[in-house]
């Protein structure tokens, strides 16, 4: 698995559109369509539907703003999660994103109005990025023709892949619970493991104002930890590092 953060006060249209996606089901049974070592894995464009008989277009809300040049600047280096789009047209993002491989800054901060970064990985404790990168034709991904002709897989060979020879990629969010205490306000999460676990706190969101209230290294676990200060009502996040 990979452990990404998503940049959602930098981003805020990319970010809240892939919540959207992943919240609303249209990643259900959604894989892995395309892998270019040394470049981009990609996915968020198809699925299998829900009998397991059929590939189907992963259903979305629309075109997004591109927020390329919106906020930080984020380049297309190692490691880091963008939109893809069509070629020609930047505000065509939907449903479709890739993990940069490699350094991509030089091609894809410049072209089609730069690809909006939206997440970075911050623990790839399977190494996959390397693994991804050290794969071939035939030795992890086949030419299964149209917009699969560099489809990963999970055998060795060069034939059409069965359903279950797909690699699927099931995204889920952090889960943070906020619930009253007698001494305040408990807030509880889901530890990213290996990782500082930061919790903060805003009083309002126009725009946020992120505060820190404590940070404790992560166990996988889950965590949680008391705010007593109740004089005002605080909005919670979890952020790792």
């Amino acid at each position: 698995f990979i452990e990404a953060e998503l940049l959602d006060d930098e981003k805020p249209v990319t970010a809240s559109n892939f919540v959207r996606l992943v919240e609303s089901g249209s990643f259900s049974n959604m894989f892995l369509h395309r892998l270019m070592p040394g470049f981009v894995m990609q996915g968020g464009g198809f699925r299998v539907n829900a009998a397991g008989s059929n590939i189907e277009a992963v259903p979305h809300f629309g075109a997004i703003t591109n927020e390329f040049d919106v906020g930080p600047f984020y380049s297309n280096v190692r490691g880091t999660i963008a939109m893809a789009k069509v070629g020609g047209d930047p505000d065509s993002a939907t449903s479709q994103f890739f993990i940069n491989l490699a350094d991509n800054s030089e091609n894809l901060d410049d072209q089609n109005g730069g690809f909006t970064v939206f997440a970075r990985v911050l623990s790839d404790p399977a190494n996959m990025i390397s693994a991804w990168n050290s794969m071939s034709y035939s030795n992890g991904y086949v030419d299964a023709g149209g917009s699969f002709s560099n489809l990963p897989v999970n055998y060795i060979g060069t034939n059409i892949p069965a359903y279950s020879q797909l690699i699927y990629c099931d995204v889920s969010f952090m889960q943070v619970a906020v619930s009253n205490s007698p001494s305040g306000h408990l807030i509880s999460w889901n530890s990213a493991a290996g990782l500082t676990n930061i919790v903060e706190y805003t009083e309002h969101f126009s725009p946020p104002a992120w505060q820190p209230l404590t940070e404790t290294n992560g166990t996988g676990a889950r965590l949680g930890v008391t705010d007593t200060n109740t004089s005002a009502a605080r909005f919670y996040r979890v952020r790792v590092k």
